[in-house]
């Protein structure tokens, strides 16, 4: 892995990458349907959970 390769998407990255409305993805966040993990007022999407969870969803 690059020390530079980020291991966390924000809400906005996570929209683009699903093809979603940022609406759309905080809609998810706040039903918990998407892992998230919060720093402070940060919300930050864990791509392996990402992954996961659209696996999870697409079976």
């Amino acid at each position: 892995m690059n020390d530079y390769e980020k291991l966390t998407y924000t809400p906005k990255e996570t929209a683009q990458v699903l093809g979603l409305s940022l609406t759309t993805v905080f809609r998810l966040i706040k039903n918990k349907e998407i892992p998230v993990i919060r720093v402070g007022r940060k919300v930050l999407i864990p791509k392996d959970k990402l992954k996961e969870w659209i696996d999870k969803v697409t079976q």
